[in-house]
């Protein structure tokens, strides 16, 4: 088990802060983006990596994810006039736009500067997995802005593909971290999932002003890829090539810990992950009161469960029917408690197999408004899955006392 993760549950709620007015100013002046450019940064991400290479100082950073080439813009120039002499390496495995093939990659960058910045080196055509064998790197980046594949697993795969030559204690900088929170028909768990599941340091910025944040690397290398293989235990979206994992295969290989068998393991028989259809399982809500809210489709819409008073019935849903086939595992990516709550509560996430007794359970104790990742695996056939919340404490006061679930994942 990963240290500061449990039982699947990972709190990450006071890891927030508050972007700089410097960062702000900043990137109000320095951030511009053509109506043209799709899946771009926007302005308080800018400011965000404003404040993260202004207190980190790193002298070689790369950005894996170029597209329009917004973020490589921005981030050229605030090196440039921040850091002289650092130096910026952009790759992407695209020669052409990604949104429009009849752009060059970057466009943007030149559109901007005419030519490419002397403190940038942009390297089309150049995936992750081919970042360590490619001559014109620098011996090791200080920083990385992961901005490419957000499909699960790529970030989890783009990370440990370069992982050897990035410095231990690095800043890893994700974009498009809330975007299945922001657009709840997305499937781009990648950055979130990577995020949510970090057991080390991370920050994101407070508020939904931002789509973007950071985790820390360890600084031992094999504790951060053991972790990146924990992420990878998620159900995949898809599955990447075999030959996609060649070049973590062999950071893994270079490492003092016996990683190298987990990945392995994993790249036999992945859990590709699934989605079931919701009209076809039933849902049934017990201890129903007037304060919560929920849709038939909960891939899609939040819950809000509002706890019972003490003596009275959990209030509780249950998704009945599911099985192992459609479904591998549910992940809820963001659960919290209402800030004005006057109690902690407690939900309890539960699958249970058909005719077993056996169960797998995770407990949380919500206490303020921090959030909380969790992940249940599936048992094998068919099971039922389960969400209750009740009163922790012994207060008769149950004013805000409702959890809501940003949406569930089945995967």
């Amino acid at each position: 088990m990963i240290e500061g993760q449990e039982n699947g549950v990972i709190n990450i709620g006071s890891l927030s802060y508050n972007i700089s007015e410097a960062a702000l100013a900043y990137a109000s002046a320095r951030y511009s983006r053509p109506g043209w450019a799709t899946g771009t940064i926007q302005r308080p991400d800018a400011a965000f990596l404003f404040d993260i290479i202004r207190r980190e100082h790193p002298r070689f950073v790369a950005e894996l994810g170029v597209g329009a080439g917004v973020s490589t813009a921005f981030l050229s120039t605030l090196l440039s006039e921040l850091l002289p002499g650092s130096q910026l390496y952009a790759f992407d495995n695209l020669e052409r736009y990604y949104a429009d093939h009849s752009r060059r990659l970057g466009d943007y960058l030149y559109e901007q500067f005419g030519t490419l910045p002397a403190n940038l080196t942009l390297a089309s055509g150049i995936a992750s997995t081919e970042i360590r064998a490619w001559p014109g790197r620098p011996h090791r980046f200080d920083l990385v802005f992961l901005d490419a594949c957000h499909l699960h697993p790529w970030p989890c795969k783009d990370l440990l593909s370069i992982l050897d030559i990035v410095a231990p204690g690095a800043w890893i900088v994700l974009h498009d971290v809330w975007l299945p929170l922001l657009q709840r028909q997305s499937r781009q768990f990648g950055p979130l999932y990577l995020y949510q599941m970090w057991p080390g340091e991370k920050c994101a910025p407070s508020g939904n002003c931002a789509n973007i944040g950071a985790i820390r690397l360890f600084a031992d290398s094999s504790a951060s890829a053991a972790a990146l293989i924990s992420c990878c235990k998620i159900p995949w979206y898809d599955q990447p090539p075999q030959s996609d994992w060649s070049a973590s295969l062999q950071v893994l290989a270079g490492m003092s810990l016996d990683l190298h068998e987990p990945l392995l393991a994993l790249l036999e028989k992945p859990a590709v992950a699934k989605q079931p259809v919701m009209r076809d399982h039933e849902i049934v809500i017990r201890g129903a009161n007037r304060w919560s809210q929920f849709s038939p489709d909960l891939t899609t819409d939040r819950i809000i469960l509002h706890a019972n008073r003490r003596g009275e019935p959990d209030i509780s849903l249950m998704i009945r029917g599911l099985d192992d086939k459609c479904c591998h595992g549910i992940v809820f990516p963001s659960i919290s408690r209402c800030e004005s709550a006057s109690c902690a509560l407690r939900v309890e996430l539960a699958t249970r197999p058909l005719g077993g007794m056996a169960e797998t359970s995770r407990s949380l104790l919500l206490t303020d408004a921090s959030i909380h990742f969790a992940v249940l695996p599936a048992p094998d056939g068919p099971f039922d899955a389960e969400v209750r919340v009740s009163i922790a404490d012994g207060t008769e006061n149950t004013k805000g006392a409702w959890v809501r679930f940003d949406c569930v994942h089945f995967v």
